[in-house]
Formats: C-alpha cells, sequence, structure tokens
C-alpha cells in the first residue's frame, strides 16, 4: 500500500525533545524513515531552528534536501487518519507543506536605492515577497526584529540597528532566498561584514547549477522578467487576482516609495525602559500557535499591570484566545480572578495592596500563562507566582550547569539563572570547572514521600515513563557519574529558589538536607564552596546518603527498562544441553562474589555512578571456550550447530523490532 513518506528519509535538527519522539513515530507511519545524522540519502529536514549546523549546511550545499516545520509533520498524518487524500489526491504531497521562506522572520525595511544586484521593479515588489512567503514587513524598528533591510548605512534605523546588534542586511538576501527556496545565511549579506560590494551574497550558497537544473519554473519567484500571455493569465488565478485587486496594489506601490523608507524618530520603537522581557513576544506567539484553541481560562478574569503596551496587547490576545476575559485598568485588582505582572518585577516594589494579593494566591507573573498553555490547564505553581528580589552579590560567583530539565521548564530556569548573575552563572557545559551540578528529578520516577519534595512540592512533577527519552535518562545519569567523580555536589531546583524564598537573604547551604542529592566530603570538595557547606551535621549527612542510594536506584531502573516488549529468550532452554557455565573458565570469579554481603553487591548494580562494564567484567565466562575432555568431537559439532542455530534464531526474533 503506498503511503505519503514512502521513498522519503527525514532527519531532525533542534526540534523540541517533548515532540520529537511523536513526530519519529508518525513519519515511520506514513511509511518514511527518520535517522538521527544528515547523510546524504537524506532528502527532508525538519527544522525547529534555522541557526543550526544541518540547517545552515543543507541550504549551502543540499540542493535535494526540501525543509519542513515540526507541526506540518502532525498535520499531514492527521489528514492521513481522516482518509482526506480519498477527495484530493494532493493533500497529503510534502511539497503542499514546505517551510515558507521567511517564517517567523519580522523584517524592517529602511533605506533601498537601486544598484548593481537589485532594480526598480524588484525593489517595488520586495514586500510582497516577503509577505507572501510567510513574512512579516514593518517601517518601524525594535531590538527584537529578525534584521532590517538596506543597503545605505547611514539613518537613526541603521545607527539603532547597529547598537542593538540587529542584522544590517542586503536587499539582495531576499532575492536570492527567493531562488533558493530557503532562508540564506546572513552573514554572507550583512553590508557590516562585507566590506566590497560587489561580494554581497559570494559563498552564501554553493548549488545554484543544480538548483537551475531542477527548477521547472520561475514564476512563483515574481524577480524574472516573464512575458506573460493573456492565456496564461486566465490559468492563474493568482496573477489575474493580483491584477483586479487594485486596492492591494497600490497600498503596495505606496509602502515601498522612496519617502517611506525615510528614517524619523516614529519608525524607532525603544523597550529598553519596559521591565518586561521582550523575550515574551517571541515565546507567548509560539506558545499561542501550538497550543490548541481550548478553554483554559474559561471563568478566570485577568488584570495586566506593569508591562508595556506590546505586551500587554499580546498577553491580552493569548488569554481572550483562550476563553479567559481581560478587565480595564480603571477597575479594582480584586475584581480580577488573577493579576498578571512579570516574573523579573521586584517583590520589594510592590505595595500593600499587591502583597496581599501575593498572600492571596491572587499574583502570577506571564509565565502562568505559558505553564498553563503548556499543560493544557491552569497552573498555579510556584514556577507561576513572583518570587525575584534583590540579593546580595559574591565576591566570586559560582560556575552551575544543569541536566535533565525539559521544554517550558528548561525555557525558565534559564531565566531564573539569569536573575542570579552575581550569585550563580550557568555553564552550558558540564567539566572540571563548575562548581554545582542541577538536576532535574522529575525526569526520575521517585517516591514523592523524599524530603526533596517537601519544600517546595509543586516544583515537581514526575514525567510517565512512556514520555521519559531513553537519550535524556542516559545524559543524566553520565552527568551524575561525572559530577561525583570530580567532587561536584548534585542539588534539586529547590536549591535556585531559596535563593529568593529564605527570609534571611543570604546563600543556602549545599548539603541542606531539602534540596542535596549528593555532596562530597569536606577534604574533597573545592575550596569556594567550603564556606556553603553545614559542618556537624550527621543526620543531614544520613539523609543525603539514603537520598542518593535511592534516586540511584530510581535512574538505574529507569534507564535499564527497555522500550521494546519482552520476549522469551531462544537460547533459554538450550542450556541444560550445552552443560554448566560454573567451571568452565580457568579461575572462578563467584566465589569472591558469593563472599561479599549481599547489601554490598545490590549497591554495585544499582549504584549509577558505577560503570556497568567493571561490573560485567567480575562474572564474566567464558562459554564452550575449549571442548571438555568427556565429550567427543563428534557431540562437540553438534553442540556447536545448536549453537549457531539458535543465535541465528535470536537475530530473526530481534529482527522482528528493526
Amino acid at each position: 500500500m503506498s503511503k505519503p513518506f514512502n521513498n522519503l528519509k527525514f532527519c531532525s535538527t533542534s526540534v523540541p525533545s517533548e515532540i520529537r519522539s511523536d513526530i519519529v513515530t508518525k513519519i515511520k507511519a506514513l511509511g518514511g524513515t527518520h535517522v538521527s545524522h544528515l547523510m546524504s540519502d537524506v532528502n527532508v529536514l525538519i527544522v525547529g531552528n534555522r541557526s543550526t549546523e544541518k540547517y545552515i549546511f543543507s541550504v549551502a550545499h543540499r540542493a535535494d534536501i526540501k525543509f519542513i516545520k515540526p507541526s506540518q509533520i502532525l498535520k499531514i498524518h492527521e489528514k492521513w487518519l481522516n482518509n482526506e487524500d480519498k477527495k484530493n489526491g494532493e493533500v497529503l504531497n510534502i511539497d503542499n507543506y514546505l517551510l515558507p521562506i521567511f517564517d517567523n522572520y519580522t523584517i524592517c525595511l529602511s533605506r533601498i536605492s537601486t544598484d548593481v544586484h537589485i532594480d526598480q521593479k524588484q525593489k517595488a515588489e520586495l514586500v510582497q515577497f516577503i509577505e507572501e512567503n510567510g513574512g512579516s514587513v514593518t517601517d518601524s524598528l525594535t531590538k527584537v526584529h529578525s534584521c532590517i533591510i538596506t543597503n545605505c548605512k547611514a539613518g537613526k534605523r541603521y545607527e539603532s540597528a547597529k547598537g542593538w546588534r540587529v542584522p544590517v542586511i542586503h536587499p539582495l538576501w531576499i532575492l536570492d532566498s527567493l531562488k533558493r527556496k530557503a532562508a540564506l545565511e546572513f552573514k554572507y549579506y550583512d553590508i557590516d561584514l562585507v566590506s566590497d560590494s560587489g561580494n554581497i551574497g559570494e559563498g552564501s550558497c554553493h548549488v545554484w547549477k543544480e538548483l537551475k537544473k531542477s527548477m521547472k519554473s520561475k514564476r512563483k519567484l515574481g524577480i524574472d522578467d516573464v512575458e506573460w500571455t493573456n492565456e496564461q493569465i486566465k490559468k492563474n488565478p493568482k496573477i489575474w487576482n493580483s491584477i483586479m485587486n487594485e486596492v492591494k496594489l497600490e497600498r503596495v506601490s505606496k509602502k515601498i516609495k522612496e519617502d517611506s523608507w525615510d528614517d524619523n524618530d516614529d519608525n524607532i520603537l525603544d523597550t529598553s525602559k519596559d521591565k518586561y522581557d521582550v523575550e515574551i513576544q517571541k515565546s507567548s506567539k509560539i506558545l499561542d500557535s501550538l497550543a490548541p484553541k481550548q478553554a483554559v481560562f474559561k471563568s478566570l478574569t485577568f488584570k495586566i499591570k506593569f508591562f508595556g503596551h506590546s505586551e500587554k496587547r499580546i498577553l491580552s490576545k493569548v488569554i481572550e484566545s483562550h476563553a479567559g476575559t481581560v478587565i480595564d485598568d480603571d477597575d479594582d485588582e480584586s475584581d480580577a480572578s488573577l493579576t498578571i505582572i512579570p516574573y523579573n518585577y521586584l517583590i520589594d516594589d510592590l505595595n500593600a495592596k499587591y502583597i496581599a494579593l501575593l498572600k492571596d494566591n491572587k499574583l502570577v507573573t506571564e509565565w502562568y500563562i505559558e505553564r498553563s498553555l503548556h499543560y493544557k490547564e491552569s497552573k498555579l505553581d510556584t514556577w507561576s507566582k513572583p518570587f525575584y528580589k534583590k540579593l546580595r552579590r559574591l565576591d566570586s560567583p559560582l560556575l552551575i550547569s544543569i541536566s535533565g530539565f525539559l521544554g517550558i521548564e528548561l525555557l525558565h530556569i534559564k531565566k531564573v539563572i539569569e536573575l542570579l548573575k552575581g550569585q550563580l552563572n550557568l555553564s552550558e557545559h558540564l567539566n572540571e570547572d563548575t562548581d554545582i551540578l542541577i538536576v532535574n528529578l522529575d525526569i526520575i520516577t521517585f517516591k514523592q514521600d523524599l524530603e526533596l519534595s517537601e519544600k517546595y512540592p509543586d516544583l515537581f512533577m514526575p514525567i510517565p515513563k512512556e514520555q521519559v527519552q531513553a537519550v535524556s535518562l542516559n545524559s543524566l545519569r553520565k552527568k551524575m557519574r561525572y559530577a561525583k567523580s570530580k567532587s561536584i555536589p548534585l542539588v534539586s531546583i529547590s536549591f535556585i529558589f531559596d535563593f529568593f524564598k529564605n527570609q534571611e537573604n543570604i546563600f543556602p547551604n549545599i548539603n541542606n538536607r531539602d534540596w542535596c542529592i549528593y555532596c562530597p566530603k569536606l577534604e574533597t570538595i573545592k575550596p569556594i564552596l567550603k564556606d556553603f557547606i553545614e559542618v556537624g551535621d550527621s543526620g543531614s549527612k544520613q539523609v543525603q546518603q539514603e537520598t542518593s542510594e535511592r534516586l540511584s536506584k530510581s535512574i538505574q531502573q529507569a534507564s535499564t527498562s527497555s522500550m521494546l516488549p519482552k520476549i522469551p529468550s531462544p537460547i533459554r532452554n538450550k542450556r541444560k544441553e550445552n552443560g554448566r557455565l560454573i567451571g568452565r573458565a580457568e579461575v572462578s570469579h563467584f566465589d569472591s562474589i558469593l563472599r561479599k554481603p549481599s547489601s554490598t553487591v545490590a549497591s554495585s548494580v544499582d549504584d549509577p555512578f558505577n560503570d556497568e562494564e567493571d561490573n560485567l567484567k567480575q562474572t564474566q565466562i567464558k562459554y564452550m571456550a575449549v571442548p571438555p575432555k568427556n565429550i567427543s568431537s563428534k557431540d562437540h559439532k553438534e553442540n556447536a550447530i545448536r549453537k549457531r542455530t539458535t543465535r541465528a534464531g535470536y537475530k530473526e526474533a530481534m529482527n522482528i523490532f528493526d
């Protein structure tokens, strides 16, 4: 039976881990295959982020690769399940779902003059090119713009772009990206990086010849001088509608007139004074587009305070699209179910009215909106409540790493750590310089009665086994093992939040039983950490030891549990015919193991910090290495045949799951 993804091999880049496994499953159901590495036979790249090596290399060197968004795979699968291809055979064609060239790009157009790369006609159509291919165009410039398009190094918008580090890109980037049918890398078109204007775009793409051969028509690009006949115009509804839609043509022509690109103060929006983090503009749009339109905020009323105008408008739109109600500023806060303030708004700056709302659990941050949309239900937890306050700076900030965090929690913990600059600095990589490793206990199916979750219980929400990826769990395990070998303490997320929650406004003790998973001995710990270790609390050390053992077993059980269904071993019933295992080795290792206490043996197996290979070396026995003297060569030959048959049968059984 033919499936829409037959003969297609997929690879993904920067796809969120929480949906990656689901996408891989749906690709297989649709007849395609998915590989982790970008091989020569890959012909579709699933793009979660364009700023990745796989995407950049594919755009520059692989003319045969198509680009698609993760959400489109889910959309095609849903149409396939609903048998929509019965009515329209092209509804499942992947070419209809490719990544728009300028998708998610917000582009500011500034002064543009004709030069050797762009003529007057192309200049007049830039707005149309961008909007018809998924991008958005503005006259004004903000810090969150993807780029500014201009070929003139002058004007207020150009100066503001340099100060805000917004890429200043030549308009040739738009034309070349249209030819490539994918957004090319900025650096080849940045007029501040490419000194010679004649070299603009050089090196951005190495497959122009292949693209020219495979391109059947350039009409969709709209950048070539093509003589359209009356018959062609009538057959092409897009061209006919564009001719008849005079209003749209007038609007476009007016927008791209030379006067419209003149700089003025109204075209620059300085958002630096807003206390709210402008990244909410991106995250809210992403969450709003991904989350289904469910009544998450039904019967809830909100009041939005201390946000800029644009951020307030975005929040209001998201809330109202999910059945919530936003009340006016003139109304009393007590009339609202919840009042929303920025996550980085200082609690010390709140007046008595808002402090009372905080005590009554009626004051939240924008993270409440994000978390509720992510989990598709109201999430009024510690993550969502205001917590930020000024802390005293340390003489030497500590370097920390995080492991095991996924999805919305990963986004938020990075922002929390950013607020702690001066106390903690985040390192993307775990190495010998790392002072503390923060572990996400949610990825481990640990028991909720542990003291680690008692102080801030709603910070923890264990992830179901079927949603835990083996690669994430293995990575966590390796990092914990490495941290122990380098005498790096392991703590939970409670350690971070206690910075803001404790009343003494002091650095919390690392080995406190409320968050400490593992703490090295005082003589091996780094000198910079000794001031933050509570000495002489034997009870605390005992609790940490018990906690570490229990977590070790949880990680081991989770990491060794197979995702495949268990089948009977094909060699299990053959062992008696092949003789005993014990005694074939020259020296038996079992006596020394059996003499050990049972607790020692168990801990050596369950401890995630010990290498499994070391445990295997202790019990590994050579199987039928030398024929026993009391067995004839004929019997030995028959045993060898049975052994080969059994191995082949085992491989055949395992091939079922490949």
